[in-house]
């Protein structure tokens, strides 16, 4: 599975949380998750701190703009992996497939953390 730049990462990421029909509040919270669990920090604290304008990813520094994009393009292909999963489980509802990608959030963190140099 392939994940195609010329969309953008953030795009194609933000596609696929929204296919799976969760509830409205489910990409910021998992893109929340993924800048905690893979750059260490908390979203607005990453925008603050770069003098960024909070949901302008163009205003963070490039290499910020680059390890969100390693990140979202790890959750990406998770979240490919494991469509069929989320939708057909049991008694799914927004809330369920919710809840679902926000812990694919944070496991897609963890793995993204592991390969930069400021991993723990």
């Amino acid at each position: 599975m392939v994940v195609e730049f010329r969309e953008g990462i953030w795009g194609q990421y933000q596609s696929e949380i929204k296919s799976l029909n969760a509830l409205p509040k489910t990409y910021p919270s998992a893109s929340k998750i993924l800048v905690q669990q893979g750059l260490l920090c908390e979203l607005e604290e990453l925008y603050a701190e770069t003098k960024g304008r909070l949901g302008r990813r163009a205003t963070l520094p490039p290499v910020a703009q680059a390890a969100i994009n390693i990140i979202e393009a790890i959750a990406t292909l998770e979240l490919r992996e494991k469509r069929q999963e989320i939708i057909s489980a049991p008694s799914t509802t927004p809330a369920t497939r919710h809840m679902a990608i926000l812990e694919l959030a944070y496991n897609s963190g963890q793995k993204a953390l592991s390969l930069f140099p400021w991993r723990q």
